[in-house]
């Protein structure tokens, strides 16, 4: 659980992340101040010129150190190095993040340890890095995102995370990033399955289990968005509408009065 959350010379650009009530440091005195609280922090640096003030302040404290840093924009090689020595867990570009909107919505959710903030693809290993909302990564080899029936591939060089951090899009090719937590976190299977136990039933689940049956991506019902076959599947949209239904049960090849029922 975050306890604090502070931005670090944002030049007024915490009004975007106003969801999460942050607190501001405009110097390197109110980095200094702050650095000594008790519990959880995240830090979200605008500038990368404001390394030196938290390496400083972070460097004095004698208490453990627990905090997450978060740079919208990168730092210099040698003050990162410095930096992740001194907070648990740092992210910064070259990581391509959410829209900042996206993003603050993400890092406020209950549910960020399952969504994506971000990434950064390899192309010389060809595998992705990808983050997720409390700051921990994945990394998946590009070889996991196969190709689509109709021979779409994901393009190395378009790499976005879409869809409040649901969604990762390589050029036009889209996969629900739940398929790389489900495929790569024990934990996650674990979580998704005791749910699956409490919520056996409904249509979500049985949207979710019929589309896992037929191999189909969330993205891969047209005109419907991955993000809204997202929030059907959990329960999010207890009650679709007769032209959603219509247009699931025609790609999944059912009636559409059989959808619950699987």
């Amino acid at each position: 659980m975050i306890d604090a959350i502070y931005m670090v010379d944002s030049d007024n650009c915490e009004h975007r992340f106003a969801v999460l009530n942050p607190t501001r440091l405009s110097t390197n005195k109110d980095v200094e101040r702050m650095s000594g609280h008790p519990g959880l922090a995240l830090w979200i640096a605008r500038h990368a010129v404001t390394s030196a003030w938290l390496g400083s302040a972070m460097a004095a404290r004698s208490r453990p150190r627990r905090d997450w840093l978060l740079f919208l924009e990168a730092p210099t090689p040698t003050a990162l190095t410095m930096l992740r020595t001194l907070f648990d867990r740092v992210v910064a570009p070259p990581v391509t993040f959410l829209p900042v909107e996206e993003l603050a919505e993400v890092l406020g959710s209950d549910q960020r340890d399952d969504l994506c903030i971000g990434g950064m693809v390899d192309p010389a290993s060809e595998v992705v890095t990808l983050y997720r909302g409390d700051l921990r990564s994945i990394t998946v080899p590009l070889s996991l995102f196969g190709a689509t029936p109709d021979g779409l591939g994901p393009d190395m060089s378009a790499f976005s995370v879409t869809d409040y951090g649901r969604t990762l899009a390589f050029g036009e090719y889209e996969a629900a990033f739940d398929t790389v937590l489900y495929e790569r976190d024990a934990d996650y299977r674990r979580k998704l399955k005791e749910q699956r136990l409490a919520e056996d039933r409904g249509f979500g689940p049985s949207l979710r289990r019929l589309r896992l049956q037929r191999g189909l991506r969330q993205s891969d019902f047209e005109g419907i968005s991955a993000k809204t076959v997202a929030r059907i599947e959990g329960g999010q949209v207890e009650s679709p509408n007769a032209k959603t239904i219509a247009i699931l049960a025609e790609r999944l090849g059912v009636e559409a009065d059989q959808l619950a029922e699987f």
